[in-house]
């Protein structure tokens, strides 16, 4: 498939968005080009728990995620996250998902973190109630992740609260971080922290 062109206005990805109780998905040899989010995930957007999940083959080009309030928008290619959980409690997590031998060029955090990838609250209360090898584990595994960009932090891969996470043979390189984010700059100064 072609997948080009498109916006979300609402939680979604620009792209393709997969939302809690999709388990087993699999988005295979796509382009997914020119797509715009103004929440988090320009291109793809995995948002809630569905475990097993697979984005391989796919060229993920020059997609941008864009929210313009004091949180940044996070993920220009591949968004992965939790629903929210209580307040100062933890998520349900993401579920396991492998991103295996995309192309995820050009892509934009126009102000937030994760221009290629960003996984965010993607472990929680499985990290409770097993033993660390059936936590759920996110697999980045032989990527060309380049020239993306992000206006906070992680210009190629930004990962937080992901507490198993296998990331090998992966090709990391030309990614720029421009802190121009808003929470790049402390309070009352004009200068952003790098």
């Amino acid at each position: 498939n072609w997948i080009m062109s498109n916006s979300s206005t609402n939680q979604g990805g620009g792209g393709v968005s997969v939302f809690a109780g999709s388990s087993d998905y699999q988005i295979l040899k796509n382009r997914i080009a020119g797509n715009l989010s103004i929440w988090n995930g320009g291109g793809i957007c995995h948002y809630g728990l569905s475990d097993n999940g697979l984005v391989s083959g796919n060229k993920i080009l020059m997609n941008e995620v864009f929210f313009g309030a004091q949180v940044g928008g996070d993920g220009g290619g591949i968004y992965l996250s939790a629903l929210a959980g209580p307040v100062g409690g933890l998520t349900d997590g993401a579920g396991s998902v492998a991103i295996v031998g995309n192309l995820i060029q050009g892509n934009l955090a126009g102000s937030g973190a994760g221009g290629g990838i960003r996984a965010d609250a993607y472990n929680g209360t499985d990290t409770q109630a097993a033993p660390q090898g059936s936590w759920y584990h996110l697999q980045i595994l032989s990527n060309m992740i380049v020239n993306n960009v992000a206006a906070m932090y992680g210009s190629g891969v930004s990962l937080k609260e992901v507490a198993r996470v296998s990331m090998l043979h992966n090709t990391v390189s030309r990614n720029d971080t421009t802190s121009t984010a808003r929470a790049a700059f402390p309070v009352g100064s004009p200068q952003s922290v790098p």
